[in-house]
C-alpha cells in the first residue's frame, strides 16, 4: 500500500507476482506475466482498486479464503450498481 500512489505501480505489482511464482515452484505457470503493466491502466484507478481491497478484513477470515473474502467483498459492493 505504501506504493500504491507511485507512477510505477502496475511494474510493482507485475514484479510482485512475478517473485511469488518464482519463489513458489507450485505456481509456475499460474500468474499473468507483465499483465498490469501491459494494460496500461491510469495509474489512479490502479490506486483506487487497491484501496479497495486494503479496506477488506481479512481478520476474520478462519479459513484463510482471501481471494473468497475479496469475491464477497466486491460483489457485495458493485453487485448493485
Amino acid at each position: 500500500m505504501e506504493n500504491a500512489k507511485q507512477d510505477d505501480i502496475a511494474l510493482k505489482i507485475d514484479t510482485a507476482l512475478y517473485t511469488i511464482e518464482n519463489t513458489n515452484p507450485i505456481l509456475k505457470g499460474a500468474l499473468p506475466d507483465n499483465y498490469y503493466s501491459r494494460l496500461q491502466i491510469d495509474t489512479t484507478k490502479l490506486a483506487s482498486l487497491l484501496d479497495e481491497i486494503n479496506k477488506i478484513d481479512t481478520t476474520k477470515d478462519k479459513e484463510n479464503d482471501i481471494i473468497g473474502r475479496m469475491y464477497e467483498y466486491f460483489l457485495s459492493k458493485f453487485a448493485i450498481a
